[in-house]
């Protein structure tokens, strides 16, 4: 991964690393929520532009991943909502 701490363009450091686990964790979630033009130009700035094929694909994998989890809820969803019906038409053929 990408190595210790950068610095800003302001000249602070920057709160986007992946220094330790928790603070990686917190920055690809920044990353997946949409903000990670900023922290990219950061570290580009700082290791060079191979830096961007790095974060495109975590943003094009993260957010496959993300949307592959929602329609795995979905899908959920809609088949314990069609197995509830079937249940209760089969409970209503029964009592006929």
């Amino acid at each position: 991964m990408l190595p210790g701490r950068i610095k800003t363009e302001d000249g602070d450091w920057s709160r986007t690393t992946f220094e330790d686990f928790p603070t990686a964790l917190q920055t690809v979630f920044i990353l997946m929520t949409g903000y990670w033009v900023h922290p990219m130009r950061e570290y580009v700035a700082e290791f060079g532009p191979w830096v961007q094929v790095y974060f495109i694909e975590m943003i094009v994998f993260g957010n496959f991943l993300l949307l592959n989890l929602f329609l795995a809820i979905v899908l959920q969803n809609v088949h314990e909502v069609e197995t509830n019906r079937t249940d209760a038409e089969r409970k209503a053929k029964e009592e006929k």
